[in-house]
């Protein structure tokens, strides 16, 4: 067996399902108050462009991943391994949030670009998300 605090955790970013339903029910909640509110019909379609917009950012950025591997290796370093074999250092950023169901992760890379990562039972397996909560409570 594994231990969590001895061993790199390789963290193979895929989407997660449930957030991504619970994001476009959001959105879609959003716009389906707008046009049964009293504001005029101009407002409702600027927003309504804002609320779909915005979605379409978030499909963007956090559903449709490069491949991206996280890497935590023994001495608390982040590097993100995309998939044509580059490797970018990655600083951890203070205020993560550390769940037993949920882990939020967001990471800052040399060149000033923020990365976001968001884990759960259904886009990780068990194992790994336990390793990894353990080693972001108790760093070495």
């Amino acid at each position: 067996m594994e231990a969590p605090l001895e061993l790199p955790i390789f963290i193979h970013y895929r989407p997660s399902k449930r957030i991504g339903i619970f994001n476009t029910l959001v959105h879609a909640g959003a716009i389906f108050c707008l046009f049964l509110s009293d504001i005029p019909a101009a407002a409702t379609v600027l927003v309504a462009t804002a609320v779909l917009t915005n979605y379409g950012f978030y499909l963007k950025r956090f559903l449709f991943t490069d491949g991206a591997c996280f890497r935590l290796d023994r001495h608390d370093r982040w590097q993100l391994l995309l998939g044509n074999h580059e490797a970018v250092d990655l600083r951890l950023l203070p205020g993560a949030l550390v769940h037993p169901k949920i882990i939020a992760l967001c990471f800052k890379e040399p060149s000033g670009r923020t990365r976001y990562c968001v884990l759960t039972h259904d886009n990780l397996d068990r194992q790994t998300l336990r390793r990894l909560r353990v080693r972001l409570r108790w760093p070495h």
